[in-house]
């Protein structure tokens, strides 16, 4: 590829509305060379797989990982070592303790996360955007050669029983499956520490404050306000001042657990409901099953073409005797702890996200031009004329 017409896509990708790209985000599973031999989507493509060029890759890791410019460290008492790097991403720790790997037909990689940034603004001009290719050239180092691959059918019928809880607080003992175990519906030598499935539960949940505070961050830049993304508070009392319950168990060894708000953010599990067994069966009822009716908690057309009905009868579902051995592993947990989850809060407060409008005549004296963008510079005038 020409640099001329590099140049020109990088210039499309740069020039896309933020807020298009918040509310057109997808996640678009299926690609060119992919095939689906199951569930109410079967299709098998009749196009070739075609990798992402070194700039589509180029792109993506500016994005995500890439070096904006210096930081400004604009507060009472700034960090003692005041040059460090701005990150694309909102970071606690300057992006200094948090890579990214990634893989393609080449090999396996890693992005040195120690890099370092020149200017205020990294890429000033439009004639400086295409340096993210030399970035990306320069920080990817590759760990060994081909294509990463996971366990293949880990979650496919005739692939062997599921994973087996165990609890490891209490000497890897069954968390009451052993029913399904003895049956086979449970692979016994698939073991998976309790406290290890919890933590794993919680990175599904904890990813998503991170991502609506930085769009609100991303937010700022487009409307022209100030704001900063912080942590490093001590989330009880922030939860006891929004209203939230607590649960604290008598059981020993046990901390108190934030449930939720009544009425308006209520975790799957008592008090808000009676029992285990019926805080699964409500999240069951979320789901969509075969032969149910449409959800009403889900109104409005569908994104597929086939009818409603006809999705439903294809989808792959939870048998009932994997709601069974669901609602007996919950069950071993709240017995077991006097409170559920047993090794993690039911509730997390992790971000804030703080916004203002900014004090242009501050950061003239203090920082160097940069330190504010045209959207910035602009605000008052445009916004409160």
């Amino acid at each position: 590829m020409d640099q001329l017409r590099a140049s020109e896509l990088v210039d499309g990708a740069w020039q896309f509305p933020l807020f298009e790209a918040l509310y057109g985000r997808r996640s678009r599973r299926f690609g060119v060379g992919f095939e689906i031999n199951e569930g109410p989507f079967p299709y098998h493509s009749q196009g070739r797989s075609l990798p992402l060029s070194e700039l589509e890759e180029a792109l993506l890791v500016a994005a995500g990982v890439g070096v904006s410019g210096t930081p400004l460290w604009d507060m009472a008492r700034p960090v003692a070592s005041a040059a460090g790097l701005g990150r694309t991403f909102g970071s606690t720790s300057g992006g200094r303790r948090t890579a990214l790997f990634l893989t393609n037909d080449e090999g396996v990689h890693v992005m040195d996360p120690l890099a370092s940034a020149t200017k205020v603004r990294q890429v000033e001009t439009r004639e400086e955007r295409p340096n993210i290719v030399a970035f990306y050239r320069e920080r990817r180092k590759t760990l060994r050669a081909g294509r990463l691959q996971n366990e293949v059918g880990r979650f496919v019928a005739g692939h062997g029983g599921g994973m087996n809880v165990v609890d490891d607080r209490h000497g890897f003992r069954p968390a009451a499956n052993e029913r399904w175990v003895r049956s086979g519906f449970v692979d016994r030598d698939k073991a998976l520490p309790l406290s290890i499935l919890e933590r794993q539960a919680c990175y599904f949940m904890w990813s998503e404050p991170a991502i609506i505070c930085h769009n609100i961050f991303l937010a700022t830049e487009a409307v022209g306000l100030g704001g900063w993304m912080h942590c490093g508070f001590l989330s009880e009392g922030v939860l006891d001042a929004l209203g939230f319950e607590v649960v604290r168990p008598t059981v020993p060894g046990s901390l108190a657990n934030p449930v939720g708000i009544r009425g308006s953010f209520e975790a799957y599990c008592p008090p808000f409901f009676g029992s285990m067994d019926a805080a699964v069966d409500a999240v069951v009822a979320r789901v969509t099953r075969k032969g149910a009716a449409p959800s009403p908690r889900q109104p409005g057309p569908t994104p597929y073409t086939m009818s409603d009905a006809a999705y439903r009868d294809a989808i792959i579902e939870v048998t009932d005797e994997g709601i069974a051995c669901t609602k007996a592993i919950c069950n071993y947990i709240h017995d077991t702890y006097g409170r559920f989850p047993a090794t993690v809060d039911a509730m997390h407060l992790m971000w804030f996200m703080q916004s203002h409008h900014l004090d242009l005549d501050f950061y003239a004296k203090y920082f160097r031009p940069g330190a504010c963008g045209p959207t910035h510079l602009a605000h008052m005038e445009r916004w409160h004329p």
